[in-house]
């Protein structure tokens, strides 16, 4: 198999993944650059997220024409498109649709460092994009790929999250750990005082927070629940 084909595998894969995550449902989108490229894989508008296979990711460019591909792209594609443009460090990027981090940028109240989930936020924290806007056009998504800045994720007020990193496996933990830790952060606000915890220990714990090693370690757990439960099954 060449790489091209394996990237799309991936990123077919990793929707898949997102959808049995409860990160997707009908909507939400996750995308790769290929690297060394203005071109990025992203799977199609009108495909079932849970079905999606290989030969349906389409490639579009930094403006988000189809270059390649037989379906239409998702609607949304300035998010990546946009970000990609402004952020030479992302080589992946997803729009998930959690409930928890929906939630939480609904109340606008930024994450904060209350466990170890949230720890790989921490340096920029999570900023939340004011609007509930569908980012359809180039003017929207430059101004959310202007909210984020250089974070890894952003709450889009009303309308989900966004998350970034190098790999897909990245996007997919970020995604993971930012529904999590919204999690935590929204069952702790109706129990009691929120309270961060010590900059000095949120500081020992960047560097392994987000680590070639520790996303290694979780992507291959949730991809082995994925294998057992049949999530990849005629995905190639």
């Amino acid at each position: 198999m060449d790489k091209l084909y394996d990237l799309k595998l991936k990123v077919a894969r990793c929707c898949r993944m997102l959808h049995m995550a409860g990160l997707f449902d009908h909507s939400g989108h996750v995308s790769a650059r290929i690297p060394g490229t203005d071109k990025i894989l992203i799977h199609p508008r009108h495909i079932s997220r849970p079905e999606v296979k290989a030969g349906d990711i389409v490639t579009v460019d930094l403006s988000g024409k189809l270059l390649e591909g037989k379906e239409e792209p998702p609607s949304e594609t300035p998010i990546h498109t946009c970000i990609y443009r402004t952020r030479p460090d992302v080589l992946s990027v997803a729009h998930i649709h959690s409930h928890y981090a929906t939630l939480l940028g609904m109340t606008g109240q930024k994450l904060l460092p209350i466990n170890t989930s949230s720890f790989m936020f921490a340096t920029h924290g999570v900023p939340i994009f004011p609007h509930s806007w569908n980012i359809g056009d180039n003017r929207k998504g430059m101004a959310l790929a202007k909210t984020l800045g250089q974070a890894r994720a952003a709450l889009m007020r009303g309308h989900g999250s966004v998350a970034v990193a190098d790999t897909l496996e990245g996007v997919f933990i970020a995604s993971q750990q930012l529904e999590k830790s919204a999690r935590f952060q929204v069952e702790l606000m109706l129990i009691g005082t929120i309270r961060s915890l010590p900059p000095a220990e949120v500081k020992l714990a960047l560097k392994e927070a987000f680590s070639p090693r520790q996303i290694k370690k979780d992507w291959t757990y949730y991809e082995s629940l994925a294998e057992r439960a049949g999530i990849f099954q005629g995905v190639e």
